[in-house]
């Protein structure tokens, strides 16, 4: 694109869409479901299809699904069990879209445990309060689904032609994507269909004293208006295991545009060190890799 409008119109409005994905309209289920978003905890999905029952799969769903042009619809159920994965209930959907991936903030110094959150917007959902086995079943867990701790803290990441070493914090990363009903048929059930992915700002938080390409990106991609698409930058971010090289998974973040950086001076007199806080615009991630 000539002369970088498209940067500067999103400067200027502070509004920074990702790129549409193109899918195809299919009819799909006969009821219409009353619950549309659930945030799912990646810990306590225990899906009823083999195909899907190892997690690897549920992250194959979430990097199928971001992909421009890619249409994955899954059905599947969620038991609740009690503390010895004994179910206690279930809720089972069909046809369900993703409809946004929800990846944590980071931050160098926390403890905390990472969570992904991911809401899924099915067509039809039926749930039981009733075991779905009166034997007494237990469902067992292999050390292959069992989850390897994610830290937040475990972080690393590259922009292209960036110093990202000192990046000690790093904002949460939204991927959204809009689901519209339409409806088909006589009886007007309804079917979901997705229109287009909504990436979030990347924001993140480094040290001045390490900052000098991060400001001299923002003076010539704000400030002097060099913000074509040959000036827009690539990187990823990978979140690491304990031992801080095994990769859990890998975020290709494309065509990334820095709009805003933030200077914290700190207090007068004080040791604190002193950082800014840099804002990009997105507009595509993808689900690389994951163990």
């Amino acid at each position: 694109m000539a002369g970088g409008s498209r940067a500067n119109q999103r400067i200027r409005a502070g509004v920074f869409p990702g790129r549409p994905a193109r899918a195809r309209s299919r009819r799909r289920g006969l009821w219409r479901a009353h619950e549309r978003d659930r945030r799912l905890d990646l810990r306590r999905i225990r899906h009823r299809e083999d195909r899907h029952r190892s997690p690897a799969r549920f992250y194959d769903w979430i990097k199928e699904s971001l992909q421009p042009g890619k249409l994955s619809r899954k059905d599947g159920t969620i038991y609740v069990c009690d503390y010895d994965y004994h179910p206690r209930g279930s809720l089972a959907f069909t046809h369900a879209l993703i409809s946004e991936v929800s990846f944590p903030a980071l931050d160098a110094a926390s403890k905390n445990a990472a969570k992904l959150t991911v809401k899924l917007a099915p067509e039809l959902i039926r749930s039981s309060r009733t075991p779905p086995k009166a034997d007494g079943t237990k469902l067992t867990v292999t050390k292959q689904q069992q989850q390897k701790k994610w830290l937040p803290s475990n972080f690393k990441l590259e922009i292209d032609g960036l110093d990202c070493t000192h990046v000690n914090k790093i904002g949460p990363l939204v991927a959204r994507q809009a689901i519209v009903e339409r409806a088909v048929g006589e009886l007007r059930d309804y079917q979901t269909e997705p229109s287009h992915w909504d990436f979030g700002n990347l924001t993140v938080t480094l040290p001045q004293s390490h900052a000098e390409g991060w400001n001299q990106w923002h003076e010539d991609f704000v400030i002097k208006g060099e913000n074509g698409d040959d000036k827009e930058k690539n990187g990823s971010l990978v979140y690491l295991a304990q031992d801080l090289k095994t990769e859990l998974f890998r975020i290709k973040l494309s065509h990334l545009g820095i709009f805003r950086l933030h200077e914290d001076a700190g207090e007068a007199g004080s040791e604190q060190i002193h950082r800014i806080e840099a804002e990009m615009y997105c507009e595509q991630m993808e689900l690389q890799s994951h163990a």
